[in-house]
């Protein structure tokens, strides 16, 4: 991806609650992650 923001809204398209696979490649290695989305946090 070529930015944060588009990983960010790549996120926010699924609910919160289930388990996403993600790759990341940092320093030519790629690491393959499983998260879980949880809810945002409102502002105050």
């Amino acid at each position: 991806m070529p930015d944060g923001r588009t990983l960010a809204r790549r996120v926010a398209e699924h609910a919160p609650g289930p388990d996403l696979k993600l790759a990341v490649q940092r320093n030519k290695a790629v690491l393959d992650m499983q998260v879980t989305l949880g809810d945002m946090p409102r502002e105050s």
